[in-house]
């Protein structure tokens, strides 16, 4: 890869960040402000969500691609970096190493979170609730 399949690819990380990536995080936080409100407001803006017309389509297409996409790009840089940090001691070096682990950190969050609040009950048939979400955050 040139300098130029670099930069490109920077950039594309960036825009899945924070255009698809971003936006859906903003959406997920006001949907689940819905508990502040009160547990019967959660559960039926959940229903609300799940009933919504092709809502698989939407969620594959809105949601799971672009991170899908976000997640590789961001394993390549990844895999392309040069982490120094052992050598040189610069605070810069550590930030650079530091990023990296806490988005592997966060993929890993993901996956086993979308599991285990949509995909799951998806195929279980199971209700999204306010109780559900509540034991799920229960255990450590």
């Amino acid at each position: 890869m040139g300098k130029s399949d670099s930069f490109l690819l920077k950039r594309l990380m960036s825009f899945t960040g924070m255009v698809p990536v971003g936006g859906f995080l903003v959406q997920h936080f006001f949907s689940n402000a819905y508990a502040f409100i009160s547990p019967e407001a959660y559960n039926e803006h959940t229903r609300f969500l799940v009933s919504l017309p092709l809502v698989v389509l939407l969620e594959v297409g809105l949601i799971y691609l672009p991170i899908a996409l976000h997640a590789v790009l961001g394993i390549a840089i990844l895999y392309k970096g040069q982490n120094n940090f052992t050598q040189y001691s610069f605070f810069r070096n550590w930030m650079f190493f530091i990023q990296r682990l806490t988005g592997f950190v966060a993929l890993v969050f993901i996956v086993i979170h979308s599991y285990t609040t949509r995909i799951k009950t998806g195929f279980a048939g199971e209700e999204m609730t306010f109780n559900y979400m509540t034991d799920i955050l229960r255990q450590p």
